[in-house]
């Protein structure tokens, strides 16, 4: 089962990425929906870019697909050194509250979505700096109060890495860790998950009926 397939065919109205590739675009348009494709306007040349999110909402039938660090069509987007990623989590909270929201990295529904709705996190390792600004500069500027959990798909440590704790008490830390911002870990892989997330849909979907659904 791949895994952009399975994201395609949920009904999701934004997808975010931090992939610069067009997977997830391809695999919308296999299921005849049509992407509407945005880049984050992290610095100064690509906030000069109007915001499709700023006059529209998105839609099932043609969701957003808004690429957090880069497409790979539009190089000037990029976020790929060292530099890059600080001057991208420096930039989201400096300009996150601009009453001008030509100047905000993230359009006002994007973050509203951020605030509000469950994330989940798929495809990212606990040492990866994508999954580490994204904690940093997204989730933690999220509604505390909010009762919606969310979740993050994680491999278990490799034995190597926490030889001096030991496996379940490194399982427990990182457990902690991500329940204090509000989510839940899935131990295994991205593709064990989302047959379960499939699986479970479909589930829903036949226990509520045509009429309902």
């Amino acid at each position: 089962m791949q895994p952009h397939a399975v994201l395609a065919s949920l009904p999701i109205p934004v997808y975010l990425t931090t992939n610069y590739d067009n997977y997830m675009e391809k695999a919308l348009a296999s299921v005849n929906r049509t992407a509407q494709v945005e880049v984050c306007r992290w610095n100064s040349g690509l906030r000069r870019r109007k915001s499709h999110l700023a006059e529209s909402e998105p839609e099932l039938g043609c969701p957003v697909v808004f690429h957090l660090h880069g497409h790979i069509d539009d190089p000037d987007s990029f976020v790929l050194t060292e530099d890059d990623y600080l001057d991208f989590m420096v930039n989201a909270r400096r300009y996150e509250s601009a009453s001008d929201t030509t100047l905000q990295v993230l359009p006002p529904k994007v973050d509203e979505l951020i605030s509000t709705t469950s994330l989940l996190f798929l495809g990212y390792g606990l040492r990866d700096w994508n999954l580490r600004v994204l904690l940093r500069a997204l989730v933690e500027s999220a509604d505390r109060s909010s009762q919606r959990i969310s979740v993050s798909v994680q491999l278990e440590p490799d034995d190597s890495l926490v030889e001096s704790v030991g496996r379940k008490a490194a399982i427990r830390y990182l457990e902690d860790y991500f329940a204090g911002l509000k989510m839940r870990v899935y131990w295994g892989s991205a593709e064990s998950f989302l047959v379960e997330l499939a699986q479970r849909w479909e589930a829903s979907v036949a226990e509520l009926g045509p009429t309902d659904a």
